[in-house]
């Protein structure tokens, strides 16, 4: 834990298959005309429908998480008129994703303290859906470049807001109660229950609420749809997410840590590895004609919504960058799977296409990514201590990379199957009626001969004519 004054408050931070012309309706800033070619060689159509990011009240409230009544539901166009309304109070916010799931984990959790504070005047809970509600998260307020994040501001007399306390990643039921505790007794809101410390005070330990969502699907094959989407949205989560614009590399970009260099490295391992993704050298190409200037949220939407991924799938598919508007995913379509689901696909696609001489560069470039651009804080904490074990055990073959990453994966779902509720027999991925060869019958032991040809049966397709 570390402790940290801000704005004159200590507060702890605890670490916590179609031929011929293709025509596809695609999401993308007004104005902007998108052509792509048809694989064939004939001429393309994609017909823009609405801006990145506006979806409808329903959609939102659809993909939202759930909250108590005692919990505020917030985003870019209630913001402003809903802070005038609560003058000289002491607004408390989670800031998360709705496909994270530490952030679905905690949701329960952040409802109990607020039905235990319950209506106390001066006293405000709050939740923001970063992922439907960008700029918001992005703006001066609360610049979020982790989820979950737990937000302390104090709310003027004259409507302006000053954060005095923040609390990123953790999730523990005890530590953000004191955290809260914290917050209340420093801040200078006069609250008329003095009751309320008292109770929060004999409040002892983790409600042991959860969350029932179902598993993760596990697809027969990758599909075009989902990898598009989940390379469009690794392009924009972890780069924007708290930003609205990114600066120019501060050195080199082989060895700099910005955002805008890991970014560079991203789009350079996928355009490089993954087939059907070469178009990405047009956005690449962009980033180094611009390396000096700063590049806006909108700007880095159009160089995106520009760029075309021909999967050459059976029978020539045109999928661009973002996929189809009305579903942005398939196989990874669901309350919970979107775009996690789609990004193992992905690195389980970058993995399988490797060679036995780039499969460890590419395991590395995925460690990069997770560590730098990838949002959810106990994802990376996670994912970083698996992947040390690569700075011992290099891995000197494409086969071995591929069974490396998929213990990684199966090791990711064992510790999230308490929140998702999956049984133990259904934790770990093929399961024999997906692989019948997958196992040992007698002993049950993984061959790993039969797991990486399911797996490059599953993951390898792309090429495929």
């Amino acid at each position: 834990m570390v402790a940290r004054v801000h704005g004159g408050l200590l507060f702890a931070l605890l670490s916590l298959s179609v031929q011929g012309t293709a025509r596809i309706r695609l999401r993308q800033t007004p104005g902007l005309k998108v052509n792509v070619g048809n694989p064939g060689g004939g001429g393309g159509e994609v017909v823009s429908e609405n801006l990145w990011g506006v979806v409808s009240a329903a959609q939102k409230t659809e993909r939202s998480l759930p909250f108590s009544a005692h919990v505020m539901h917030l985003n870019d166009s209630t913001f402003d008129s809903e802070i005038l309304q609560r003058k000289n109070t002491l607004m408390l916010t989670e800031l998360y994703i709705n496909w994270c799931p530490h952030c679905r984990q905690f949701t329960p959790k952040w409802s109990r303290l607020a039905t235990l504070v319950g209506n106390v005047q001066g006293v405000w809970f709050a939740a923001i859906d970063c992922a439907e509600s960008r700029t918001l998260c992005s703006s001066h307020r609360f610049k979020v470049n982790s989820v979950p994040t737990i937000t302390a501001h104090i709310i003027s007399e004259s409507g302006d807001t000053s954060k005095v306390g923040e609390n990123t990643g953790n999730v523990e039921y005890n530590g953000v109660r004191e955290w809260v505790k914290t917050m209340l007794l420093a801040s200078r809101i006069n609250l008329q229950d003095q009751t309320l410390i008292e109770r929060m005070m004999n409040d002892k330990g983790d409600p042991g609420l959860e969350v029932h969502i179902p598993p993760p699907n596990k697809p027969v094959h990758e599909h075009p749809l989902d990898l598009s989407y989940a390379v469009f949205e690794s392009l924009l989560n972890g780069v924007f997410l708290g930003e609205t614009s990114i600066a120019p590399c501060s050195e080199n970009p082989t060895t700099c840590k910005d955002k805008r260099c890991a970014l560079v490295s991203w789009m350079n391992t996928l355009s490089a590895n993954l087939p059907g993704f070469d178009g990405l050298k047009g956005g690449l190409e962009y980033l180094k004609i611009h390396s000096h200037e700063t590049i806006s949220l909108e700007m880095w939407l159009g160089v995106l919504h520009n760029q075309t991924t021909i999967h050459k799938a059976p029978g020539g598919v045109v999928f661009p960058l973002g996929g189809a508007a009305k579903s942005k995913f398939d196989l990874c379509a669901g309350d919970m799977h979107g775009f996690p689901c789609g990004l193992w696909q992905v690195f389980h696609s970058l993995v399988s296409y490797a060679t036995d001489q780039t499969a460890h560069f590419i395991l590395q470039q995925i460690r990069e990514y997770v560590e730098r651009l990838f949002l959810c804080k106990s994802c990376q904490d996670h994912f970083a201590s698996m992947a040390s074990s690569l700075d011992d055990s290099p891995v000197t073959s494409r086969r071995e990379g591929v069974l490396w990453l998929w213990k990684a994966h199966n090791n990711v779902t064992r510790r999230l199957a308490p929140i998702y509720k999956i049984p133990e027999e259904k934790v770990e991925f093929p399961s024999a009626e997906e692989c019948p060869t997958c196992r040992d019958t007698l002993s049950g032991a993984w061959l790993d001969s039969e797991l990486v040809a399911h797996l490059d049966a599953k993951y390898r397709y792309l090429g495929n004519s």
